[in-house]
């Protein structure tokens, strides 16, 4: 494959047939870090501290709108930043501001810091009231019909649509989505003859199913058929934090299963993450929201881990402080922040490597 076809690749991934998607994919991105950034803008603001500068973006400035704190929307959209007056530990001119960081006690610190994540969590779950409330909870169906097709997929090359009625495969009867999958997930890189009636007209297609590496299963790229019921406020409520808590669990435990070797890791990075944004806004509006919640609540369960340079390493050293009545020494804070940048970049690299080896096979 040669550096046109990749660079035409991956310029289909941000500007699809439509050049909205990728409008819309930036402002779902953006709305989840905007989010995070102004937790921590705001519980600066409750306590005291001056915010100089809340950046969307890195890198070269294209607007700023100065009020009280100058507000920046910059080149490079992947990620944001608030400044706060005193917030380097080893400047003593700013540690003697009454409004810096640091001229704040430890627990005080860890307010401002921790409420980033909580801004996201409460994000994750907005979503997820509003989508459920709005749209009905969704109900799997146990059909053998098709739901959803994936981008690219078997199906889609076979010309398989939303709501086809999966009649038969290989001359056996299909009833229920569980048939489907007991006949389709054996049978990686083999024949299978489809019996498909559309509009109460029946035809014959031939698909192979891919291998699943991870599964080590045969996949067609569908998904199962699903219906959406109406639901009552306070049942959103509750289904949305249901929700919300069981995808923070989940991923906490593959986490933590990841670091232990337990489980292979797949890092995903920016340009996986607005492959599966695009490919999702196929499947409309509520799946679109709702992989947006998804995102807002991983984002602030990662930056909860206490790696050094995240908010969660922030966390352990004002503990620490608070605990000890000391601050780590300049070259061990120093050591510390190296530490995790070079961590993070490791794993930027990895992801986008995962991200193009996904893409590209």
């Amino acid at each position: 494959m040669n550096i046109d076809s990749i660079l035409t690749r991956l310029g289909g991934i941000f500007t699809g047939a439509n050049i909205l998607d990728s409008v819309y994919i930036l402002l779902a991105i953006s709305l989840v870090i905007i989010i995070h950034e102004a937790g921590h803008y705001t519980a600066a603001r409750i306590i005291g501290v001056y915010v100089e500068k809340f950046s969307l973006g890195f890198g070269p400035v294209l607007i700023k709108i100065k009020r009280e704190t100058e507000f920046l929307l910059s080149l490079i959209p992947l990620g944001g930043y608030v400044k706060m007056r005193g917030e380097h530990p080893f400047e003593t001119a700013e540690l003697s501001s009454p409004d810096g960081f640091f001229s704040k006690s430890p627990l005080q610190r860890i307010f401002v810091v921790v409420a980033g994540p909580a801004g996201n969590f409460i994000l994750g779950f907005l979503i997820f009231f509003i989508t459920t409330w709005a749209g009905g909870k969704l109900i799997i169906q146990n059909l053998a019909k098709t739901g959803n097709i994936l981008d690219g997929s078997p199906a889609q090359s076979a010309g398989l649509k939303p709501g086809d009625r999966i009649v038969s495969i290989n001359g056996r009867a299909m009833e229920k989505w569980d048939d489907l999958v007991s006949a389709i997930h054996p049978s990686a890189g083999k024949n299978l003859l489809f019996v498909i009636e559309r509009n109460g007209k029946r035809f014959e297609k031939t698909i192979i199913p891919a291998l699943d590496k991870q599964t080590g299963t045969g996949l067609i790229g569908i998904s199962a058929p699903y219906a959406r019921s109406p639901i009552a406020p306070h049942r959103a409520f509750l289904t949305a934090a249901d929700r919300s808590a069981g995808i923070v669990i989940m991923t906490a435990r593959f986490l933590v299963m990841t670091i232990a070797g337990k489980v292979k890791a797949e890092v995903t990075g920016p340009v996986g993450i607005a492959s599966i944004m695009k490919d999702t806004l196929k499947q409309g509006w509520i799946a679109f929201f709702e992989l947006t919640a998804l995102l807002s609540l991983n984002l602030g369960l990662i930056n909860l881990f206490p790696i050094p340079i995240l908010d969660g390493g922030h966390v352990v050293i004002f503990a620490w402080e608070g605990i000890t009545k000391k601050f780590p020494s300049e070259k061990t804070y120093g050591f510390l922040q190296t530490i995790g940048m070079v961590f993070l970049l490791l794993v930027m690299l990895a992801a986008t490597r995962s991200d193009l080896l996904r893409i590209f096979g």
